[in-house]
């Protein structure tokens, strides 16, 4: 897992990276965040990145809670990852993780998916 805490970070992955859909993702998040520009990233929300070799135990021990305890404030189905926000206080601080759907742990994937579902039924 990768975590970022400030926009230099962020900024510098997506400069460094090909374009992809998650550089894209992460933009998007760092240009609506911009608009806070007197509050440093790190204390509005910290990125999560997984990758291969995490699993459904990465986001236990992040959150310090159990998967089904997690309260997703919402999930995201894209072509290649998974994008969760989750609200961790009542000042707004959050968490933004990226999930690859290429994950290999199957009740992260299932944790993801129920969660987009729920995310999308809520919103039609």
């Amino acid at each position: 897992m990768h975590c970022f805490r400030d926009a230099s970070s962020l900024q510098r992955l997506i400069d460094e990276s090909p374009p992809s859909e998650l550089s894209h993702l992460i933009k998007t998040h760092l240009d609506a965040l911009a608009a806070f520009d007197d509050v440093p990233l790190g204390d509005l929300a910290n990125f999560f990145i997984l990758s291969q070799g995490d699993s459904a135990n990465t986001l236990v021990v992040l959150m310090d809670r159990n998967l089904s305890d997690i309260a997703v404030e919402t999930c995201t189905s894209h072509a290649g990852w998974f994008e969760l926000v989750i609200i961790v206080s009542d000042d707004g601080f959050g968490y933004i993780v990226f999930i690859p759907k290429t994950i290999n742990d199957q009740s992260l994937l299932d944790f993801c998916a129920s969660q987009a579902l729920r995310t999308q039924e809520g919103t039609s």
